[in-house]
């Protein structure tokens, strides 16, 4: 082992710091980015804290936490505690963050602070001087955190020296000197930095602007303290601040030996202590000086600063945090972080909070009802209620994408909402056996009190019938509680969607969109060729599940537009042709035919003698069914 000399015994040392953030702040940031930040990967301020510390042989530790993200918010006080200004980059990739110039951004965060020193800006906040760097990358699927934390120093070209031993606060400044200290602590807000000015008569501390006007302006005074916050808990080794604390000294004031006060003052019940408080002296000969009299600053000597991680070594940690939350949590940070990459790289309109509280009817969960809800469900809809009386059949389980083989025999509603919860299990789902009435001459009042129950409750109703006259009943109700309603019916290799047009009022209003049975011409086979479909023919497979895409796009451009399912309505024709709405057209019909052959969009207005969604037959279906 190499013989220690008396140079590299004198060398003064100082405690790193140790960074912690809590499981909150790492919680914060992943709330800041889905919900602020989003791809925006600018720099931003956040700020850290540190105390001195009542314990020994506890690190030096640097906190963040969820106030870190609170810039004009001051820190709650637990002893002491000192803000640092933090430089937070959060990239948006992993490859963005392994490969990103970290030494060149922690030698710009250092120059920073040299400049200061120069200009004299860190004499206003002496806080630069214990700048962070703070780089990382949130994996928002998986709640892992990689960072690397660099808290930059100047390192002197001569290494900083001890000179002789350290003497104790009391020693140094006596009873006197404990009550100004004391004096001095409880009135102010205790600055990470300052001075104490020592004349014949008294003791002064100062902030240091006014240290640097005292000293420039040529004021006596017999002997100077360089006082900081010292986070360290070692006997004889100052914590890191100190480090660029020296620097400036040396540089801008020519100071080559300096008596230090390292202060770290404890709050107890019988008041504040002072005994772990220490002065050193330090030889600063050869250290950087600079002449302010120059126009800029010279150049920056070398820089230190990086955490070591785990190994030791200069190199990113990595949090984990999903063992700390719930699969479902997990589950639900997951789909809501899809969602929110559509809006950030797509659709920044998008009202994800809206999609998320929207509430879902849907009547008939066989092949386009299936394929309704797993859309909805891509696109952050979280509310079901689905409405069947059938039983699920081996034939139809390719077609309808909701059920497998276990589900032979069983009700469709209530196997549709189990399989969503599967899906999903953060969604309400809500399976109802019911039959709807196939006319309202015919209808039980019961009957018709569950539908209006489930129709209120809602906020969009679907409505995917296989046959026409299923459609009167659910038409007249949602047209009277004025809900947003899609009917979508297939035909052999042809469908239509229709959009409701919603409430007529009294007065009626003009131009207003017609209902599933004011659109339902000769576009489609008669009655008895449906009849024939749906006791033995099929529709092509692919037909169910166009259809039900369609129709939930259109959903998706009704709740963002401000008129709703009023919105006017788009057309082929060029004049009406608008697509400055990223969500697409907002066609009154939707008509395909021969499976893509020919896609149509159609306007059919209200009809005045309509059955089903005027004033009068509402009118008449309140007579009849509320008497």
């Amino acid at each position: 082992e190499r013989p220690k000399t008396k140079m590299n015994e004198n060398l003064l040392k100082f405690q790193p710091f140790s960074t912690v953030q809590s499981i909150s702040f790492w919680q914060k940031l992943s709330d800041l980015k889905l919900n602020l930040y989003q791809l925006n990967d600018s720099t931003r301020l956040i700020y850290g804290h540190y105390s001195t510390s009542a314990k020994p042989k506890i690190p030096a530790r640097l906190f963040f936490d969820e106030e870190s993200f609170e810039t004009n918010k001051p820190p709650k006080f637990e002893h002491v505690r000192i803000k640092v200004p933090a430089t937070l980059k959060l990239f948006n990739t992993a490859s963005g963050f392994k490969n990103c110039k970290s030494n060149e951004l922690l030698r710009k965060s250092a120059e920073q602070i040299f400049s200061g020193i120069f200009d004299g800006s860190v004499l206003l906040d002496p806080s630069v001087l214990n700048s962070v760097l703070f780089l990382a990358f949130a994996d928002l699927k998986l709640n892992r955190f990689s960072y690397l934390v660099g808290i930059p120093a100047i390192i002197s070209p001569r290494p900083f020296e001890r000179v002789g031993k350290t003497v104790s606060f009391e020693e140094c400044f006596g009873s006197d000197g404990r009550e100004i200290f004391g004096q001095f602590f409880s009135d102010n807000a205790v600055p990470p930095f300052f001075a104490a000015l020592r004349t014949e008569t008294k003791l002064e501390i100062e902030n240091l602007r006014r240290f640097d006007e005292i000293f420039f302006a040529g004021e006596k005074f017999s002997e100077v303290f360089f006082a900081f916050l010292d986070p360290s808990s070692l006997d004889d080794h100052p914590g890191w601040p100190l480090r660029n604390f020296l620097i400036l000294i040396s540089s801008r004031w020519h100071f080559e030996r300096v008596k230090i006060l390292c202060f770290r003052p404890v709050r107890k019940y019988s008041g504040i202590s002072f005994e772990k408080s220490f002065v050193l002296e330090v030889n600063l000969k050869g250290s950087v000086q600079m002449d302010l009299r120059e126009k800029s600053a010279p150049k920056i000597p070398s820089i230190t600063g990086w955490e070591v991680n785990e190994k030791g070594k200069h190199g990113p940690k990595t949090i984990d945090l999903s063992n700390h939350l719930s699969p479902l949590k997990l589950a639900e940070q997951s789909v809501d972080l899809n969602i929110r990459l559509m809006r950030w790289r797509l659709l920044p309109e998008l009202n994800v909070e809206a999609l998320s509280s929207l509430k879902c009817l849907v009547f008939n969960c066989g092949g386009v009802g299936c394929n309704v809800v797993r859309g909805l469900l891509g696109w952050g809809v979280k509310n079901f209620t689905l409405v069947d009386s059938s039983s699920v059949s081996k034939e139809n389980l390719f077609e309808e994408t909701l059920f497998d083989f276990s589900h032979a025999g069983k009700n469709k509603a209530f196997c549709a909402s189990d399989s969503v919860l599967k899906i999903f299990p953060c969604v309400k789902s809500e399976g109802v056996d019911f039959e709807v009435p196939k006319s309202a001459d015919l209808c039980e009042k019961s009957k018709v009190q569950v539908l209006e129950s489930l129709i209120e409750r809602n906020d969009v109703i679907f409505l995917l019938f296989d046959q026409k006259d299923e459609f009167q009943v659910p038409t007249i109700v949602s047209t009277l509680y004025d809900k947003i309603t899609i009917s979508v019916f297939l035909d052999k290799s042809s469908f239509k969607i229709v959009r409701h047009g919603g409430f007529e009022g009294q007065k009626g209003e003009p131009n207003r969109l017609g209902c599933f049975f004011c659109c339902f011409g000769s576009d489609f086979s008669t009655e008895d060729e449906c009849s024939e479909r749906i006791n033995g023919k099929r529709n092509r497979l692919g037909i169910s599940m166009v259809a039900s895409s369609l129709a939930v796009e259109l959903l998706i451009g009704l709740v963002h537009d401000p008129k709703g399912h009023r919105a006017k309505a788009d057309s082929n024709s060029e004049e009406d042709f608008d697509m400055s709405s990223k969500f697409g057209l907002l066609p009154h019909q939707i008509i395909g035919r021969n499976l893509m052959e020919s896609l149509e969009l159609r306007t059919t207005f209200a009809g005045e003698n309509c059955n089903y969604c005027t004033s009068k037959a509402t009118a008449e279906f309140k007579s009849t069914f509320k008497s």
